[in-house]
């Protein structure tokens, strides 16, 4: 009996030890600067409690105006993406297009999650595989900014190599400015970067994600913005609890898949 009663209270004093590695959220302290950024945009635990997100994004001038709609799976990152005319998408095993009239061949696997990881920034860089490194207050254009690196462990993702600088507001934390690097084909453009300039920020189900982007070229010289790209905006966007069907993101009838 001396025992059992011995046995009761070890396990009610363990069953009321916190988890270190599941902080109390009232008691979540960020600490790093993306931690930070993170905790401005809505926070981790909010972003985590959704499982599918959708948005339009619109691209071109008004005359051509280019909309997409692109549906994401949260936790697994399957997608797809629907345009005038074609669409295309990853289901985990295949990555697939169909378009309606013969023509171009798209790039169906570096466009997968391309547009969803600009958007989700600085969320996405809170993915397991993400290195850390602060580079301290810089200045750009005239503004001051607290200024971190991103870069990934290998095998992470498409597209390891690639590189991410975040420029954030020094007292909000609020994202601002992005350089970032595309290897998906050629390794050596590691460190070779475009810009996005976060204009405009808009609230969508707890969260602030971006209403417009501009896209720069990078003067990398000058350490400065360069000329305009063109424009991104982002509308229709929702957060969702659900859990998409599988089937959402399987290539449909007459799609080819990609080898």
């Amino acid at each position: 009996m001396k025992n059992i009663i011995l046995l009761l209270i070890t396990l009610l004093f363990w069953s009321c030890q916190p988890n270190p590695q599941q902080p109390e959220e009232e008691n979540y302290i960020p600490e790093t600067l993306i931690q930070k950024a993170v905790e401005t945009h809505g926070g981790l635990a909010k972003w985590r409690s959704y499982h599918q997100l959708s948005f339009d994004v619109l691209t071109g001038s008004e005359e051509n105006i280019n909309r997409e709609t692109i549906l994401t799976d949260l936790n697994s990152r399957y997608e797809k993406i629907s345009g005038e005319g074609y669409q295309m998408g990853y289901d985990g095993t295949n990555y697939w297009y169909k378009l309606e009239e013969e023509g171009k061949e798209p790039n169906t696997k570096f466009m997968i999650n391309l547009n969803f990881y600009f958007f989700a920034m600085p969320f996405v860089l809170a993915d397991p595989g993400v290195n850390e490194e602060n580079l301290g207050r810089k200045t750009l254009n005239g503004e001051e900014y607290e200024v971190v690196k991103a870069t990934f462990d290998p095998g992470t993702g498409v597209a390891p190599d690639d590189q991410y600088i975040l420029y954030l507001n020094p007292e909000t934390y609020q994202l601002e400015i992005l350089l970032y690097s595309v290897t998906y084909f050629n390794k050596e453009n590691a460190t070779q970067y475009n810009a996005l300039h976060y204009r405009e920020w808009q609230e969508a189900d707890g969260l602030k994600v971006p209403k417009t982007i501009v896209r720069h070229y990078w003067d990398a010289e000058n350490q400065a913005l360069g000329d305009s790209r063109g424009e991104k905006s982002f509308e229709n966007v929702g957060f969702s609890e659900e859990k998409a069907a599988l089937s959402t993101f399987s290539a449909p009838e007459h799609s080819k898949v990609v080898e």
